[in-house]
């Protein structure tokens, strides 16, 4: 990340299966379980596709439903804008600490 710049968070699974009622099994890049709370880290080849596309309003209402909160970034903001993305994120698990 820019300057080199470094994070520490706990309570996290990379590629984490959810399985959601209804809907199927999703897997999140960054799963926070006890917030329930899904880091999505987008890319443009993966984004262009319009099955993709297609697929991700479905399955972020299907998510909703189901109580999770789901945060985009992409890797742009990650490495050069990091601390604005790691404020919302810290926002969002700080909102949500009393699901534990």
């Amino acid at each position: 990340m820019a300057g080199g710049f470094r994070v520490r968070l706990s309570g996290w699974h990379a590629n984490a299966e959810i399985v959601l009622p209804g809907f199927g099994r999703v897997l999140g890049d960054l799963v926070f379980e006890a917030e329930r709370v899904i880091v999505e880290i987008d890319g443009w080849a993966y984004h262009r596709d319009l099955r993709a596309f297609l697929r991700d309003g479905p399955r972020q209402s299907a998510l909703a439903a189901a109580g999770w909160v789901v945060l985009q970034t992409h890797g742009y903001e990650l490495h050069e804008e990091p601390e604005a993305f790691l404020g919302a994120l810290r926002r969002t698990l700080a909102s949500r600490a009393g699901l534990r």
